[in-house]
């Protein structure tokens, strides 16, 4: 079968494809000859031609065909067909297109300048173009070139128009636009363009293309970014993600970064990405992205002791502002084994289960993977990485699995199944590992009705939480978790990571050792109540997303943690205690009653301002006949030694004191005085005087007869002296003492 397309003749540039051949004497265009054209629709075969229009008139062209095996109807390929046949109608036309460019942004008063172009990519000259530039209205200081003229009751330029504008580029033509800018706001301007000659794409040239709009901000003056200062703690010989770099910039963004300077080799390098994955070296002089200043590694050296190293902050309008990060050294803390949990199942046999309560806890780190040792029997039945009734594979002892694959353990029992187990062991993020087995009981299924059909997986649900923190502090965020109402949570996934400026999210407390989250790490429902938030200086508020993913890998929607920002309140003064003792002269003795109280922290030390006169005493911490030390001023005393503050007195002491403030853990100081006094002597008593005692007389009985006189005995007095020679007559009662009884008796014959 010959293909033909009869065009006009003398054509220029002509171009037909598989091999067509255009004879410009006759205007016919011959292609090869196809040996065999199948029937069908998808055996139809195209044919295509192109040249260069003339400038007027039509352009009529026929395809035909012809064959050499029979064809009953050729009125279909004959070219008579109106179908055959096209005529291409030659209208003169010009495609004009007008862009324009200009700053995105300037400072005010600044003169800004803006460059329009207008090209002619159409196959016509374009005849009387007039470009115009619309701006705010009433600006003032506008000039245009060219000619232009600027109305600032409506906001236009408007050029002088150009006669005829050909076609090509070597034939654009620019016009430019400059005025001071407003002192804020922004300016929006737009360039257009029209022409006498048809232009069929009046979209590249009537100013609502995106490169026919500029738009200038109004910015102040640039202030510049802050590049974040950062401390890291590492081991010798151990490599560690460098976290805590970054910048801000108060009025932009930060572009870039730049490392101005590297630390000896002799104590470590810095790498671009991990060194055990492929990172890179970082050279001095280097910049890097937003992104991959939170991709820096530091790898130590058996020697490393600390190093340091500088890297600068550049803003989006090019200020830049250096800072320092340093590395310290510490001693690593021995690692602690994992432990790998023992697990028993049963079920019956022909039957398939999931393995459930596999898995591990790092009391120091994380699991990093998991080892089947040993399989059960092949008697018995076979260990599966997934359901092997939904394309499960068996697994192989020694095979190595993530800690999310060992939640996707199952068992399949055989027909003769009775007990099986296998053994595995758990390996942390250190090397260290811990065996533990499983244990398969068979179940022995009793006749009844035919089990229902299994429900179908529900997701679980992740927990929502929030946490409350301050700028520059860590915390243990709560509430993390989920639960799942038909299965349980087998693993936790952290999607998304809250952004580096406010802050980093840890596995651990990272001042303990904590290693930082990456976006989509997974993690064991145990290590969910590990997670710390590290706050920036400048942290606001932030928030991260994770899913939880049940045992039969179900994930559940996004849970969101938010972290607000706690304000500090302003750190009260503590309060020094004013004190008053005494003691005598050449003596020494504690002084009680120092001390002082913080409402809104702690005491955190004690500084001595000023002492007592050498000529009335000495302070001392301690008492100075044992083992004592003399005080100076300005000398700092913790809270327990401002109790143990001792004064010894001179020969001449009089009285004295001394000052001191307290500290309290934010620094702010209270002032307070002790004051000393002179006690006096003390004055010896008087003996004291006796007591005088009354007399005590004497009850005496004498016997006397009738008319009679008779020495009265027994008379006296206790103090007295005795009246041994008192006689009483009966007669006359003054005879007798006072208080003396004189009694009468009558003597016997």
């Amino acid at each position: 079968m010959v293909i033909t397309d009869n065009l006009p003749t003398g054509l220029t540039g002509v171009i037909a494809s598989d091999g067509g051949n255009y004879d410009p004497s006759t205007g016919i265009v011959t292609f090869p000859a196809i040996a065999n054209l199948a029937s069908g629709a998808g055996n139809t075969v195209t044919r295509t031609v192109s040249f260069v229009v003339p400038a007027s008139g039509t352009v009529t062209n026929t395809a035909s065909s012809t064959a050499n095996t029979f064809d009953p109807n050729n009125s279909n390929n004959s070219g008579t067909a109106a179908n055959a046949r096209v005529t291409t109608t030659i209208t003169p036309n010009a495609d004009v297109v007008t862009t324009k460019t200009g700053p995105v942004s300037a400072t005010p008063g600044a003169t800004v300048t803006y460059t329009i172009t207008s090209q002619n990519v159409g196959p016509s000259a374009a005849a009387n173009v007039v470009i115009t530039d619309t701006l705010p209205l009433g600006l003032t200081g506008v000039t245009a070139s060219n000619g232009g003229t600027y109305n600032p009751a409506t906001g236009v330029v408007t050029f002088p128009a150009i006669a005829s504008l050909a076609s090509g580029t070597g034939n654009a033509v620019t016009r430019t636009v400059s005025f001071p800018v407003p002192a804020s706001g922004s300016v929006a301007n737009t360039a257009r363009s029209t022409a006498e000659t048809p232009d069929p794409n009046s979209n590249n040239n009537n100013g609502t293309a995106a490169n026919a709009q500029v738009t200038t901000a109004i910015v102040p003056v640039n202030q510049p970014p802050v590049a974040l200062n950062a401390n890291n703690a590492i081991a010798p010989s151990t490599t560690a993600l460098l976290t805590g770099l970054g910048g801000t910039d108060p009025d932009g963004t930060v572009a870039s970064f730049t490392i101005n300077s590297l630390p000896p080799t002799a104590q470590g390098t810095v790498f671009l990405g991990d060194p055990a994955s492929g990172g890179t070296g970082v050279t001095a002089g280097q910049i890097l992205t937003p992104t991959q200043i939170n991709q820096l590694f530091f790898r130590s050296t058996g020697a490393f002791a600390g190093a340091s190293f500088t890297y600068s902050a550049t803003d989006n309008l090019g200020l830049v502002s250096p800072a320092t990060a340093t590395v310290s050294a510490v001693l690593p803390a021995p690692n602690l084994p994992p432990v790998a949990n023992n697990a028993n199942i049963s079920l019956p046999p022909n039957s398939t289960v999931n393995v459930a309560g596999l898995g591990a806890s790092d009391p120091d780190g994380t699991i990093a993977s998991f080892t089947i040792n040993s399989l059960p029997t092949a008697a018995q039945g076979l260990l599966f990485l997934g359901n092997p009734t939904t394309g499960g594979t068996a697994i192989t002892a020694g095979q190595i699995l993530t800690p999310v694959q060992i939640q996707q353990i199952f068992f399949q029992s055989t027909a003769g199944f009775t007990a099986a187990n296998f053994s595995y062991t758990a390996t942390d993020n250190l090397g260290a590992s811990a065996p533990a087995s499983a244990s398969v009981a068979a179940v022995i299924p009793t006749p009844g009705p035919a089990p229902t059909p299994a429900p179908v997986n529900r997701a679980p649900v992740a927990n929502n939480a929030s946490s409350t923190i301050a700028p520059s502090s860590t915390v243990l965020l709560t509430g993390l978790g989920g639960t799942d109402s038909d299965g349980t949570i087998a693993s936790f996934t952290i999607n998304s990571l809250p952004p580096v400026s406010q802050g980093l999210l840890f596995l651990g407390n990272p001042t303990s050792g904590g290693t930082a989250i990456v976006a989509g790490q997974s993690l064991a429902p145990a290590d969910l109540d590990r997670l710390f938030f590290q706050s920036s200086n400048s942290f606001n508020g932030t928030n991260f997303t994770y899913t939880a993913t049940d045992n039969l890998g179900l994930a559940s929607s996004g849970g969101t943690v938010t972290v607000s920002a706690i304000v500090p309140p302003p750190n009260q003064p503590p309060t020094a205690n004013n004190t008053n003792i005494s003691l005598l002269a050449n003596s020494a003795v504690n002084v009680t009653g120092l001390g002082g109280t913080d409402a809104d922290g702690t005491i955190a030390s004690f500084t001595i301002n000023t002492l007592p006169p050498t000529s009335q005493g000495v302070l001392f911490l301690g008492n100075p006949t044992v083992v004592g030390t003399a005080i100076t001023a300005g000398q700092n005393l913790t809270p327990a030694q401002i109790g143990q503050l001792f004064f010894q007195s001179t020969a001449g002491f009089s009285g004295a004191n001394f000052s001191y403030s307290a500290t309290d853990n934010r620094g702010a100081t209270g002032l307070a005085t002790a004051q000393i006094a002179l006690r006096p002597s003390p004055t010896p008593a008087p003996a004291p005087v006796p007591a005088n005692r009354a007399p005590i007389t004497n009850n005496a009985n004498t016997a006397i007869a009738p008319s009679s006189s008779s020495n009265l005995r027994g008379l006296g007095a206790n103090g007295f002296r005795r009246h041994d020679r008192l006689f009483c007559d009966r007669h006359s009662a003054a005879n007798c003492p006072r208080n003396a009884v004189c009694r009468q008796s009558k003597l016997q014959p």
